[in-house]
């Protein structure tokens, strides 16, 4: 599954203004849900608040991964938001997050390929080099290749 499968243009905002993480969130998952890639976005961020319980989805280096599988998500999803500021993500790390990318996966039977490349995503971003490409990435084509 390529980035350009899951991530659209419309789901990415490089200049996010809010500045806290249930802001953030929501601003995303609008995003998703206007793309029509989730089909109730209220019903989405609690089930997204619900894993965001479990443990931190902070990273480090200035990145979080929240994500959540719901039967609210019609088709495997990202969402990718920065903002300029340092937001506290308000978990036990306490990392300040900028880069915020938003994994929506749909709650059936078999999502072993979304989860195979939720993983390969996140093993890249384990590379410093790659995460602040991504801090200073201008556009949609820069992220898709940066993740390519």
């Amino acid at each position: 599954m390529s980035i350009r499968d899951i991530v659209s243009n419309d789901c990415i905002d490089l200049d996010i203004k809010y500045t806290t993480k249930k802001e953030i969130l929501e601003e995303l998952i609008k995003k998703l849900h206007k793309s029509g890639f989730i089909a109730d976005k209220d019903k989405f961020y609690e089930d997204l608040c619900f894993r965001e319980k479990e443990g931190s989805t902070s990273i480090g280096n200035y990145i979080a991964i929240p994500h959540g599988q719901s039967s609210y998500v019609k088709r495997f999803s990202i969402a990718i938001g920065r903002t300029n500021l340092d937001v506290q993500w308000e978990d036990e790390d306490n990392f300040p997050v900028r880069l915020i990318i938003l994994f929506a996966v749909p709650d059936s039977g078999d999502s072993k390929d979304e989860l195979r490349t939720m993983a390969q995503m996140c093993r890249k971003l384990a590379d410093d080099d790659l995460c602040y490409k991504l801090l200073k990435s201008q556009n949609y084509d820069e992220i898709v290749e940066i993740f390519s």
